[in-house]
């Protein structure tokens, strides 16, 4: 998820808490109001590296902590699901490249070359 929050908010430094917090400011939510932006980043979106720091991400110390499978899969799946709402937000607050259409396909050769 950090890879795509460098990708989205433009910076190339930061863990994933401090990208969230660099990208609620930004025009990839400027469809929603500045409060329910703020839950989103900070309580949905901030979920996922809560989870890992919480779970083991950082300094265990002596008592390591196993997680169960389930939640390693559902932190899994909360990146699954993060990183395409952020691409989908991302690509549609870009400007349009290119307004031509694409050239249509030639139609395919039936011929039989023998």
């Amino acid at each position: 998820m950090e890879s795509v929050l460098k990708v989205v908010t433009g910076e190339q430094a930061g863990n994933a808490s401090a990208l969230l917090r660099k990208l609620g400011g930004r025009e990839i939510f400027k469809d929603l109001p500045e409060e329910a932006c703020t839950v989103l980043v900070e309580q949905v979106l901030m979920s996922l590296p809560a989870l890992r720091n919480k779970l083991g991400g950082h300094g265990q110390g002596s008592d390591v902590i196993e997680v169960p499978k389930p939640y390693a899969s559902l932190a899994v799946n909360l990146a699954a699901v993060f990183n395409a709402f952020l691409i989908e937000k991302h690509i549609a607050a870009q400007p349009p490249q290119n307004n031509k259409p694409e050239p249509e396909a030639p139609p395919p050769d039936d011929d039989v070359p023998f």
